[in-house]
């Protein structure tokens, strides 16, 4: 959306609106003159569409006129659907007329040498004002066969699965991109094809039943009628190279984010602080975000209720997760969920009856809650780098007996974490070179890097809210229910400096604007295919050398 909004890189000063605008006004000043009164009819917007064209015909208007009053009749196509069902007023009407009017923007036409040829993937970046769609892939307006005769389109709804409509509605989507991308502003054209690539004939009804009898006899004509080739074909040309906006400096930044930023930085450019994500399928079941919030959101409320606290036995605390589950997801998904969200309900159910034992044991040894889900940037001031730091800790607990704080964050992973593993890893010989200089530091003789900075980050916000240094956990739902347990990892001195450092290295990078492309890209790069299959390549190369990229001429 950003980058469809970015008008400096889609517009130049030669294709700014035209002035046609003023023959629709012409056609309603000829209408008043002539003392237009409503027919009566109910249908206001066709019967000024055709007296509009009767005046347009009379006076054998321009083709940039013509193009104009098309796209009056879309607008009072629009205006048709949306207020069928509404009884307004002639003044009403005509203020609706005017206001649509007013919000129009016409372009004119490019020369033949302007209009350059692209593919798919680089739609999203085009920068012409109108576009020629020639033809649209075979799955982008679906037909009536089913790709799977046992799992038919029926029975895969009626089992809360997804069937051949989830390629289809992603192609939609796309397609629904670049008509959005210039309602306001610009012009797309979509010419079908008669036959495919492999010379069959398209069967026309796909396109043409929830039509009315004009248009439908208007596309029968467009797909099947004869056609004469141009002696001048449209040039082709290679299109331009992507060139990203430069990201703003962001006032404040997220504990996550220095994961994310170290796992890549050009997607954390991308979906951080551009806010942008890559168009995926509808997922078949709860991804893992939404999972792990259904499981934080039933533990809030054990450790955040005055009920839920109290508890101490097992069996009682057993019964409250369990409960709690089912209401929140009888709320979440009501009382029929399809059997793929029943089966990870009822996985997460297996793990809460496994995690009531550990609660309960460590409840016995005088821990209880003192926050839960809580967002430390609202109590506390906490800077790196400059950058007010944001973050939501799971849980902070606190020993009646010795006074001890530990910092609990819940995992609901497929397999336990080990908090240390989790946050840093060896290197050797054959260790690629870091990321930064600050990412290595050296602890009892060994060398060690940072693949996350999460809990040294929570530990220096609790150290500021108590003054003093919390023990650090993570609270396995693992799969495996044998595996679920609390793994406890209590930073030293040195793993707090490094990590200190660290954090102020990556916000120095961040506030540079340095977000440098990996030298390989992940087997499954969900960004790649958006980016025509090789950032070097379709990346501009200003860009890449100021990120420090390398660049393929």
């Amino acid at each position: 959306r950003q980058l469809l909004k970015n008008r400096s890189q889609l517009l130049d000063g030669t294709l700014g609106p035209s002035k046609n605008i003023g023959i629709i006004r012409e056609c309603i000043s000829a209408l008043e003159k002539a003392g237009f009164q409503h027919p009566g009819s109910t249908d206001f917007p066709g019967e000024i569409w055709k007296l509009l064209r009767k005046i347009a015909v009379s006076q054998e208007l321009t083709f940039g006129h013509a193009s104009v009053l098309k796209e009056l009749e879309e607008q009072l196509q629009n205006l048709r659907q949306g207020f069928r069902d509404v009884s307004l007023s002639m003044d009403e009407w005509w203020e609706l007329l005017e206001f649509t009017l007013s919000s129009c923007q016409f372009y004119p036409e490019r020369s033949e040498i302007e209009r350059p040829v692209s593919g798919w993937l680089e739609l999203p970046w085009e920068s012409a004002p109108h576009l020629v769609l020639l033809s649209l892939p075979d799955t982008q307006v679906p037909g009536p066969k089913g790709l799977d005769s046992f799992l038919t389109p029926a029975l895969c709804d009626y089992l809360g699965l997804y069937g051949h409509e989830d390629l289809a509605a992603f192609h939609a989507f796309r397609l629904r991109l670049l008509l959005e991308s210039r309602k306001a502003w610009g012009r797309v054209d979509i010419l079908l094809p008669d036959r495919a690539l492999d010379d069959s004939p398209v069967l026309p009804s796909r396109f043409l039943f929830l039509s009315d009898e004009a248009t439908i006899l208007t596309r029968v004509d467009t797909l099947l009628g004869d056609r004469s080739i141009s002696e001048k074909p449209l040039a082709a040309g290679f299109g331009s190279r992507i060139s990203p906006p430069r990201a703003s400096t962001p006032e404040s930044i997220s504990v996550t984010a220095f994961r994310a930023y170290l796992q890549n930085p050009f997607h954390f450019y991308l979906e951080t602080l551009g806010g942008w994500s890559a168009p995926e399928p509808l997922p078949r079941e709860m991804d893992p975000f939404v999972f792990g919030n259904l499981a934080h959101s039933v533990l809030e409320e054990l450790n955040g209720s005055e009920q839920g606290i109290a508890l101490k036995m097992e069996k009682d605390i057993t019964a409250f997760l369990l409960e709690g589950l089912e209401k929140l997801a009888i709320n979440r998904f009501g009382s029929t969920c399809p059997v793929s969200l029943r089966i990870q309900i009822s996985s997460l159910a297996e793990r809460f009856r496994a995690a009531a034992g550990i609660i309960a044991r460590e409840r016995q040894a005088g821990w209880v809650p003192v926050k839960v889900e809580w967002r430390f940037h609202k109590e506390i001031r906490f800077k790196i780098g400059g950058l007010e730091l944001r973050g939501m800790v799971d849980l902070i607990e606190q020993n009646e007996d010795s006074g001890l704080y530990r910092i609990v964050d819940y995992k609901t992973s497929e397999k336990a974490v080990d908090p240390f593993k989790a946050h840093v890893s060896g290197t050797n010989s054959r260790s690629r070179e870091p990321r930064l200089p600050e990412c290595d530091f050296v602890d009892r003789e060994k060398t060690w890097r940072w693949k996350d900075l999460q809990l040294p980050l929570y530990q220096k916000a609790v150290e500021l809210l108590t003054g003093e240094f919390a023990t650090c956990a993570y609270f396995n739902l693992s799969k495996a229910v044998g595996d679920i347990d609390i793994a406890e990892w209590r930073p030293n001195e040195e793993q707090r400096e490094s990590a200190m450092a660290f954090a102020e290295a990556i916000v120095g990078q961040i506030t540079a604007g340095r977000f440098p492309l990996e030298e390989k890209s992940a087997y499954e790069d969900k960004w790649l295919k958006w980016f025509g299959g090789d950032y070097r390549t379709n990346l501009d190369p200003d860009w890449l050398r100021m990120h420090g990229g390398t660049v393929h001429e």
